[in-house]
């Protein structure tokens, strides 16, 4: 049911290019830093005089492109980690970039940034360049780079990604593991932290494990550590499944929801947190497997774990657990010796390297070297000691040998050392982007022998994986002696040394000819031989219900998540006056008494803070709707038709994306049994879209917000939501043809889209009580409803001035209309009841004889299909209005054109007796044809992971 909204899109990976004029196919992927040339700005220009450095000349391309159609330029040119940068020029005017990563919206995270290659090609001034953030996307996913020009986006490039990037996403990591459990070859890696480097390791075995069987990694992380995967893995396309410690208990709960259980688990890292999450995720008879690579009970008495859960405190209770697993695998040959298991080294791929210089050739004069380090630097693997040497070595054999630092630098002091000691200095440094660097380099270094008793406790175990790293691009790699590597003597491309003989091999390697290959035990196919080996021990022995059932923390299935409808609302009344999010939520938890139906709304304490200095007017509902809104955000508010009502309160430095991945995973309201409605204008949307990003949605247009913008930048921002959200949406439906129509002819909605227009209905809501009907000695009238934008005040006026026998009871709000206001209120037939809920407006209309909608014709009233004279309908009371676009004729509606036929027709609806109209009652009522519409266009869309049911094992 996706929408199409460009004709001849490439749905799939390797598919045709776009087709069209001004549209380009090509390969985006993480490249070296981008340096357009004008000849490759060229490419995306017409023929056109350029001024470069103050000499004018004319960048001429041998295959012309068109531009967009209103002449805007840009390409996307790199991807680093999970950022898509790139640049995007409009001589004409403002432009804004956007991002679709196969139909859904990236978020831009910066524009406009200097991208001076650019500017020189282009001899101006403007800065080009942007970056978004694509929170994870698939390889050969489609990258449509687009221009938001005014209120419609235009195509300006296409490109495919080259490469997968890391889903950060909760929702979506949770759904592609429990769609990997289900196939039972698959495998889980389980990783104490994957905030810092410990999850490296578990990256290799992932990449063992998943040469041959569907496998998944998950880890905790640690604040400590930082919020996010490490950064180095962020631009790879691993399955991770990535927990925060402090949430813990509830994606356990997700897990066991899901079903997420794995018969295989390999554990890396024998700490208590690698088996707490193994105990989760893995089936009852699941085999395990530890792999231990490091001297981690070493580290777990760290000063900095001695008081920490992964330190001292679990010390104990990993050593029994690591007891009873029956099968290990280990990265050298010393921990094999210590331990047992079977050798797993930290495998790689071969990549491709440039040819180094024969050996037999004497180094040219003035000739460089480059020796590189990558990884985290740390005292113990004493860098600074290793900058000095080269630089002793280097004076010593007159030779101009360069150290290249390049990693996690920590603490900032090393850093400063090492580059007063002449080493070159650089950051992380992307797993994908490792093959790359070292091609760079002459030879590979791993570190320095350690000085001190601590440090050697560290290197007797530990193997660096920088060793096969070197050796896959056939770099020589020099490794400090240990007994971790002693097995590694005479292998083709290893030098290992110790202090006395460092200068000796390091001229020895970088002066080198040898051919040097990947050993096999290396390799990731010969690693993964040996991890199948350690599933043959691994089945007979112990299984994880024995080994790791202490840990599950609940290990009682419960009930699968309920099918649920999840409204996400733009504003802060949901629940308070009926809205057409309110009528929705209600017709669907009347027809589907089964179903979960939530309502959510986000509050900042920016709009807090303004609602609290409204609460005395009483002309707002600034006082409703905080009161509402402290149910709605402490444990919620259930109204008497079911539906829950939520409040996720943002605080000012608070990414609405991280408090709505928690409340979602929760409240279990996954993708495979969740249908989202989204109702734009959605504040902080950007923010959030990437989260939304796995669910089917219903995109309904209520109203044109354009009326209520109060800046060029906020009608820009509008146009951009409500355009990404009308391409990425499943169904999009508008409350009025008069909506469609402005959104299809502004170009924001494509003709081939068109969408579904579903009027207003009202559904009276469950009442505890039963509202009389009444008829008083006066006859009453009333107007219900936001009385700021759009009400005719002399037509109230003449209203009730030719017509005093009549009482006007006023319901709503009116704060920007206070003079208006105060003007027909001194009149002595005029009531003013202020803002009031549905039900008591409901017991309000039932002692009126009409209601009437006096309404202006404008920006606003134009664009609606108001909801109130669905409830004047339900309600059985005649209503009087202006003719406006969105109201047609009914048979309860008295739609009137003139102001003297407006009050002509309210004085002859008063003349008559009473009407006898039929008692509000508590019982429900029948679906109106429009809410059958709506409920049958929502109900046609299965949940995002194809309507699977949740089987418990």
């Amino acid at each position: 049911m996706r929408s199409r909204w460009r004709k001849g899109a490439p749905q799939a990976p390797g598919a045709a290019a776009v087709e069209g004029p001004g549209h380009s196919t090509g390969s985006t992927g993480d490249l070296p830093p981008p340096v357009v040339s004008p000849g490759e700005v060229a490419k995306a220009l017409p023929s056109t005089e350029l001024r470069r450095g103050g000499v004018s000349g004319t960048i001429r391309r041998s295959r012309r492109l068109k531009s967009s159609t209103s002449g805007v330029w840009g390409r996307t040119d790199r991807v680093r980690l999970d950022q898509v940068r790139g640049w995007m020029y409009a001589p004409a005017g403002h432009v804004l970039p956007v991002l679709m990563v196969d139909g859904k919206p990236a978020e831009l995270v910066a524009w406009p940034v200097r991208r001076d290659d650019v500017s020189r090609s282009l001899g101006t001034s403007d800065h080009t360049g942007f970056r978004f953030r694509l929170h994870g996307a698939r390889e050969g996913a489609l990258l449509e780079l687009l221009a938001l020009v005014g209120e419609h986006l235009e195509v300006v490039h296409v490109s495919r990604l080259r490469r997968g990037s890391l889903t950060t996403n909760p929702l979506e990591q949770l759904e592609r593991a429990a769609e990997l459990a289900r196939d039972e070859r698959s495998v889980a890696v389980t990783c104490w932290d994957g905030g810092h480097n410990p999850i490296g390791r578990a990256k290799v075995l992932y990449d063992i494990a998943s040469r041959t069987r569907p496998t998944a990694l998950f880890c905790y992380l640690f604040e400590e550590f930082g919020t996010g995967v490490w950064p180095p893995l962020t631009g790879t396309g691993t399955a991770v499944v990535a927990i925060p410690w402090h949430h813990r208990r509830q994606y356990h709960e997700a897990i066991r929801d899901l079903s997420i259980a794995f018969n295989t688990v390999w554990m890396c890292k024998p700490r208590l947190p690698t088996f707490l999450l193994a105990a989760q995720i893995a089936s009852a008879d699941a085999r395990l497997v530890l792999d231990i690579d490091d001297n981690e009970e070493h580290f777990s008495m760290s000063e900095g774990s001695r008081k920490r859960i992964y330190g001292l405190p679990g010390l104990g209770h990993a050593r029994l657990v690591a007891g009873q697993v029956p099968a290990r695998t280990v990265a050298s040959g010393a921990l094999q010796l210590d331990f047992g298991g079977r050798l797993v080294r930290h495998a790689r791929d071969p990549v491709t390297s440039p040819q180094r210089p024969r050996g037999d050739k004497a180094p040219a004069s003035g000739e460089v070297k480059r020796v590189g380090f990558i990884g985290t630097v740390r005292p113990h693997k004493n860098v600074v000691t290793l900058a000095k040497s080269i630089g002793a070595v280097s004076w010593a054999a007159d030779r101009d040998i360069r150290l290249h630092v390049m990693g996690d630098v920590a603490p900032r002091r090393l850093r400063d050392d090492l580059v007063a000691n002449g080493a070159e200095v650089s950051g992380l440094v992307p797993i994908e982007s490792v093959p790359d660097r070292l091609a760079t380099m002459d030879c590979v270094v791993t570190g320095f022998p350690p000085q001190d008793v601590d440090e050697v406790m560290i290197t007797r175990y530990q193997i660096s994986a920088k060793i096969g790293d070197a050796l896959a691009a056939g770099k020589p790699v020099l490794v400090p002696d240990s007994p971790s590597v002693r097995d590694l003597d005479g292998v083709a491309g290893v030098y290992l040394f110790d202090t006395s003989n460092f200068g000796e091999r390091l001229i020895e390697a970088i002066d080198s000819s040898e051919p040097i290959r990947l050993p096999a035990d290396f390799t990731i196919e010969g690693a993964a031989a040996s991890f199948e080996l350690a599933l043959v021990d691994a089945s007979g022995g112990a299984r994880a219900d024995e080994v790791l059932g202490p840990l599950r923390c609940d290990p009682s299935p419960g009930a699968p998540p309920p099918d649920t409808v999840l409204l996400v609302w733009k504003q802060h009344d949901a629940g308070l006056y009926g809205r057409r999010v309110d009528q929705v939520a209600r017709s669907w938890k009347l027809a589907n008494p089964d179903s979960r139906v939530v309502v959510l709304e986000f509050l900042h304490e920016r709009d807090r803070g303004r609602l609290e200095e409204l609460r005395g007017d009483a002309t707002t509902d600034a006082a409703e709707i905080l009161d509402l809104a402290a149910a709605k955000a402490s444990s919620g508010f259930v109204d008497a038709d079911g539906v829950e009502y939520r409040t996720l309160p943002l605080s000012g430095t608070e990414r609405a994306d991280g408090v709505l991945e928690q409340f979602l995973v929760g409240q279990r309201i996954f993708p495979r049994n969740t249908r989202v409605v989204l109702y734009p204008i959605i504040e902080r949307f950007s923010d959030i879209a990437h989260v939304l990003r796995p669910y089917r949605t219903v995109v309904d247009v209520v109203d044109n917000q354009f009326a209520w913008a109060t800046s060029a930048e906020r009608r820009r921002d509008m146009a951009w939501q409500y355009s990404v959200m009308v391409r990425s949406c499943d169904a999009l439906v508008f409350n009025s043809e008069a909506n469609r129509d402005f959104f299809t002819s502004s170009g924001i909605v494509a003709d081939e889209l068109g969408g579904h227009v579903i009027p207003n209905w009202y559904q009276l809501p469950r009442l505890s009580s039963r509202p009389p009907v009444t008829a008083s000695a006066r006859r009453s009238l009333v107007y219900s409803g936001n009385m700021n934008d759009r009400v005719d005040w002399k037509l109230l006026g003449r209203v009730c001035d030719e017509i005093p026998e009549a009482r006007l009871v006023l319901i709503g709000t009116a704060s920007r209309s206070l003079a208006e206001l105060n003007d027909l209120l001194r009149r002595p037939n005029v009531v003013y009841l202020g803002a009031l809920n549905e039900r008591d407006c409901i017991s309000a209309l039932c002692t009126a004889q009409a209601a009437v909608v006096p309404h202006v014709v404008n920006d606003v009233s134009s664009y609606m299909n108001p909801l109130k004279l669905r409830m004047y309908e339900a309600l059985r009371l005649p209503a009087v209005t202006s003719q406006l676009p969105g109201v047609g004729q009914d048979h309860s509606l008295l739609v009137q054109t003139t102001p003297d036929l407006f009050v002509d027709t309210v004085r002859q609806v008063l003349a008559h007796d009473p009407p006898r109209r039929q008692a509000v009652t508590t019982s429900c009522q029948e679906l109106a044809p429009e809410a059958r519409t709506y409920l049958d266009l929502l109900g046609a869309m299965k949940p995002a992971a194809g309507g699977i049911e949740v089987q418990r094992v």
